[in-house]
């Protein structure tokens, strides 16, 4: 156990025996930025940190209530709340980003009343992007290939700009921002392909390339047959071959325009299509930039080999003074390190290690996050074309090569598909990382040293957990159906299946014990979101109609 534990561990026990007084003594681990360049708020940006822990001190519901107890408002005003911060002082500000991809808004509430204070419209984008509230009191957004920055937090005084890129035009998309130790917001760039968009519209990764098949095979069929007029069986061989032809080439042709509409704009065609086909792996390349939070411009910039798509970046401050940011390729973890002395940004080529294999039946991994100078991770962040063997979480430490430091358990039973979207969640206080399995019903606290399980809660979840980690909770949520592996699954019953029961659970971080079971909501859809602890004893979450608080009056 590291120092930095111990300490945690010993500040947790007063806060336990004094109460809630004593949360004013609790620290964040200043390597996820949390007090040094993020704002000082319950939860900053994405994931909490930079690290990405997903955990928060002196905030969430109180330690002891019951169910009973709790109280609830809601806001309907902007649709569904995926992506929520909080901001100012003692938290009176929560910030939303929501909606559909291709409209998705910024919102700012009252953090008590959930009374709508301002909002505004970011352009159309083909995945959603995100916040981060910075140490200067500026909130700053990406999306699509976009920074806004929202000046003291003001919705409505905003710098919008172009992220420079070599990639494919507007194709280019930006998630997940980080800050480092000194201050400059961290962003990668991406372009989407067709497997991509097969993924969010059709639900199926290898459509692309049976569609790139027959096309091949049609044109080279109907070359054959309008070269032997006298054969027989011409005429319906060309006409099923005429008709696949134009078939397929009307469909990339209605690719081709849905996605011009999306993205705003004409990109390349021809990497587009045959990027990660079974010719080409290349995978569209990426870059990673790290930008000014007053001029908005690139002060580092760094060509990726590997396309590091949907997975989200994370970051740790390392004690030699520089940063060490992590993020998944389609198939290789990487390290890339900033040293602000020298304003170096450089990759640890040594440290990348290959986590799957393409057309091995598993998906690119979820966001990594970043505990005691180790990475945690898992692959399959989508259900579509799973089989066995594929769900596993991997750890790797950050300042060692050697292979005895890198780990891998299965996360399923008899090798079992599975996945899980959002990432993994850091228990400090319990030295526990929390994964879950959204197929196979399944929560779980592993210890972080060696992978080993703590303890496992039967529940389809699917929003983001959280840990308010002094208090002893897990946040998370469950629904009365599931979602399954393969076609029409995920994204359809996310948005359509009807009748569908969402509740809220407050666990133990100890035992894993179920302290509270309440329902969130009842309709259409599952749309999952953040679930974030409050500075008023108090958590915050989106539901398909809008956003949520969930709190105790203590007053």
């Amino acid at each position: 156990m590291s120092k930095w534990m111990v300490v945690h561990v010993l500040f947790a026990t007063v806060a336990v025996v004094f109460g809630q007084n004593a949360e004013a003594e609790l620290k964040y681990d200043p390597s996820t930025c949390r007090g040094v360049s993020l704002a000082n708020s319950t939860w900053p940006n994405d994931h909490g940190d930079s690290s990405r822990t997903k955990y928060t001190l002196g905030a969430g519901l109180p330690r002891h209530f019951h169910a009973s107890d709790l109280k609830r408002i809601d806001n309907e005003e902007m649709g569904n709340a995926q992506w929520i911060y909080t901001g100012g002082k003692n938290a009176e500000f929560v910030y939303a980003l929501g909606g559909p991809v291709n409209k998705i808004y910024v919102a700012k509430y009252d953090s008590k009343s959930l009374r709508l204070l301002q909002h505004t419209f970011l352009d159309p984008g083909l995945y959603i992007g995100g916040l981060l509230l910075h140490d200067n009191g500026h909130v700053y957004a990406v999306h699509s290939n976009k920074m806004y920055a929202f000046w003291n937090g003001d919705l409505e005084n905003v710098t919008a700009v172009d992220i420079p890129t070599s990639l494919n035009g507007p194709l280019v998309q930006t998630n997940g921002m980080l800050v480092t130790r000194d201050g400059l917001l961290v962003v990668k760039q991406w372009a989407m392909i067709f497997e991509d968009l097969a993924m969010l519209v059709l639900r199926f990764p290898t459509i692309p390339q049976v569609i790139v098949a027959v096309y091949v095979i049609a044109l080279t069929l109907s070359t054959f047959t309008i070269r032997n007029k006298d054969y027989r069986l011409d005429n319906i061989l060309s006409r099923n071959i005429y008709a696949m032809f134009i078939a397929t080439g009307l469909l990339l042709v209605a690719v081709y325009v849905v996605v011009y509409k999306m993205a705003g704009g004409h990109f390349d065609v021809t990497k587009f299509f045959s990027t990660n086909t079974v010719l080409t792996n290349y995978g569209g390349g990426g870059e990673l930039k790290l930008i000014d939070p007053i001029t908005l411009q690139p002060k580092a910039s760094l060509q990726l080999v590997e396309r590091c798509s949907f997975a989200r970046m994370s970051l740790s401050s390392l004690p030699n003074g520089e940063d060490a940011l992590v993020l998944l390729g389609d198939e290789y973890s990487h390290q890339y390190r900033w040293n602000p002395k020298e304003e170096s940004l450089y990759e640890l080529t040594e440290w990348s290690m290959r986590y799957r294999s393409r057309w091995s039946g598993s998906f690119p991994g979820t966001g990594p996050a970043v505990f005691n100078n180790t990475v945690y991770f898992t692959d399959n962040t989508f259900p579509v074309l799973l089989s066995g063997e594929t769900y596993s979480m991997f750890s790797q430490s950050l300042t060692s090569n050697a292979k005895e430091d890198r780990k891998k358990v299965p996360l399923t039973k008899n090798n079992q598909p599975g996945f899980m979207f959002w990432s993994v969640t850091v228990s400090p206080f319990e030295g526990d990382v929390v994964v879950w399995d959204t197929h196979g019903r399944s929560v779980q606290a592993r210890r972080a040293n060696d992978l080993s399980l703590h303890w496992e809660i039967r529940a389809w979840q699917m929003d983001c957990i959280t840990i308010a980690a002094d208090r002893g909770h897990v946040y998370l949520s469950d629904y009365d159906k599931g979602v399954t592996t393969g076609i029409n699954s995920w994204l359809g019953s996310m948005n359509h299946v009807p009748n569908v029961t969402k509740y809220l659970i407050v666990a133990d971080t100890h035992t894993g014990e179920i302290m509270v079971n309440t329902t969130v909501f009842y309709g259409t859809g599952m749309k999952p979101s953040l679930i974030v602890p409050g500075a008023h004893n108090d958590i915050i979450m989106g539901t398909p109609t809008g956003i949520a608080r969930f709190y105790v009056d203590t007053e």
